[in-house]
């Protein structure tokens, strides 16, 4: 799975020939010229059908999509209105592509929320421009939003994002009859934690473990978040209840490599209990599947036991 991105940050120039750029035309002359004008992006991604194109923005989430309006089977608006339903794709910028000289077409482009129109035959170097000047509009919308929903410690998602994420897998999933799980992560003790080490090796241990949570779980699809204080939460789309139990358990591992030294504690360092929870096997609610995750959190944390429930 092709996991670059732009690379962004609040003090960096994104570098946009690392974009993934997803073209979905039915005329293989067309997609062949826009990927010849276009050839010194790294991941141009061709599809010339609207069904296997969303299968692969379920998976991936491209930066930037061209998409001919005259589609077979799913036309162009069928398209992109899947797009937009698509949490990591709301923003995503999309080019409408048409030889339709109808000026209706164009308006009903923009009223579909395109970020730009052009009309066939397509003038390459102009192409390329536009592509690159809504990518670059791209990148700023993202930096600005990217800081609204960052953790500042962690550099995760926060909880303000996990709040609006879940919402829109859990529609996802109910209408596609798909997988989601949660899983809650909470440090153990670490209120006495901090009281004995100070709060900067508390914030130390935090950035250990989220760095460990962006390290298993990267799937594009995932979503790691810090939830507030030593919780965190992960939304696990397209993954059962035992796919979630296997996460889990590597997450544990993990944890307990990095050996941070805990005096007194039950094992001598720091470690961490789990609360899972799947749509698959509870009511299909956000509040009744964080509900439930953290039920058995609880539970689990009452046994004074280090593991998964």
């Amino acid at each position: 799975m092709n996991n670059k991105v732009i690379a962004m940050d609040a003090n960096t120039t994104p570098d946009l020939i690392d974009a993934l750029v997803l073209v979905i035309d039915d005329d293989v002359d067309t997609t062949d010229k826009i990927r010849e004008s276009l050839a010194e992006f790294r991941n141009v991604k061709v599809f010339n059908d609207g069904e296997s194109a969303l299968a692969f923005c379920r998976l991936e989430a491209p930066d930037l999509v061209l998409l001919d309006v005259n589609m077979p089977a799913l036309d162009g608006w069928a398209i992109c209105k899947e797009i937009r339903e698509m949490s990591m794709l709301s923003r995503c910028p999309i080019i409408f592509l048409s030889d339709d000289k109808n000026v209706e077409t164009e308006l009903k482009a923009w009223e579909a929320g395109g970020a730009d129109f052009l009309r066939k035959p397509l003038v390459m170097p102009a192409l390329k421009m536009r592509v690159m000047s809504r990518l670059t509009s791209h990148w700023h919308i993202e930096i600005s939003n990217r800081l609204y929903h960052t953790d500042t410690l962690t550099g995760l998602n926060n909880r303000y994002y996990y709040g609006k994420h879940v919402k829109e897998q859990m529609a996802y999933a109910e209408r596609y009859n798909s997988d989601l799980s949660l899983l809650i992560i909470d440090i153990n003790d670490f209120s006495v934690f901090n009281d004995r080490y100070g709060y900067a090796a508390g914030d130390k241990a935090i950035k250990s473990i989220a760095s460990v949570l962006k390290e298993i779980v990267n799937r594009k699809p995932d979503c790691v978040c810090r939830y507030g204080g030593e919780e965190f939460t992960i939304l696990l789309p397209g993954t059962n209840e035992q796919g979630a139990k296997s996460v889990s358990q590597r997450i544990i591992r993990a944890v307990s490599e990095l050996c941070i030294p805990f005096e007194g504690s039950y094992s001598e360092q720091l470690t961490i209990t789990i609360g899972l929870a799947s749509m698959s096997s509870m009511q299909k609610s956000d509040v009744s599947l964080f509900d439930t995750a953290d039920k058995n959190l609880t539970e689990v944390k009452s046994l004074n036991a280090i593991q998964v429930a």
